[in-house]
């Protein structure tokens, strides 16, 4: 009786794990053949630097834009962003509309 229901048991532990085997394998195939893609990301020229897609993202803006709208059509870091919208205001291609909101310099 004690053997039957070890054996169930490790049954029922290996099918879980070929289960959790197919989904990670099926994922990895997916990833392989497309690239992840960041939903409403804008699609990055690479050769661009980070700080001109910023800048781009800011120029078509009518009313300016935040730091976490940046990070959502980026795809960049928190920190990336930061440090962009850091150097444009220190060098005067980008001012503060107001708290939180830049735009480019007039």
């Amino acid at each position: 009786m004690e053997i039957q229901k070890k054996l169930n048991q490790i049954t029922k532990d290996l099918e879980r794990v070929t289960k959790k085997v197919q989904l990670l394998t099926d994922s990895i195939n997916k990833g392989a053949s497309k690239k992840a893609k960041i939903p409403g990301s804008v699609s990055r020229n690479r050769n661009k630097s980070g700080t001109a897609t910023v800048l781009d993202i800011i120029r078509k803006s009518r009313k300016g834009v935040d730091a976490l709208t940046l990070i959502k059509k980026t795809g960049f870091k928190d920190t990336k962003i930061r440090n962009i919208l850091f150097q444009g205001l220190k060098n005067k291609r980008i001012q503060r509309v107001s708290r939180g909101i830049y735009r480019i310099s007039k």
